[in-house]
């Protein structure tokens, strides 16, 4: 679990810099926060329009996520001892 935590924090110390840092007062700041309703529109509604490759790749890279995300103690383990076995 921590390192996923580990793997969160890094994600937002790279990818969430200085880019939300507009104030107010900037003439385009209406602009740039329509802008992420229209991103985040684009972002949920693509899966919709996805082929029958782009689910089976989808589904693969997902289901090995989760197997390692479920199994990650019981295969840290298993190479400890492996590694230590004489």
């Amino acid at each position: 679990m921590n390192y996923l935590r580990g793997n969160v924090f890094y994600f937002c110390s790279v990818f969430c810099q200085s880019n939300f840092c507009f104030s107010q007062s900037h003439p385009d700041s209406i602009g740039y926060f329509k802008s992420y309703l229209t991103n985040t529109r684009d972002i949920v509604v693509e899966p919709l329009h996805w082929n029958k490759q782009d689910i089976a790749n989808f589904t693969m890279v997902a289901g090995a996520t989760a197997f390692l995300m479920i199994y990650d103690e019981k295969l840290t383990t298993l190479f400890v001892e492996i590694k230590t076995f004489p």
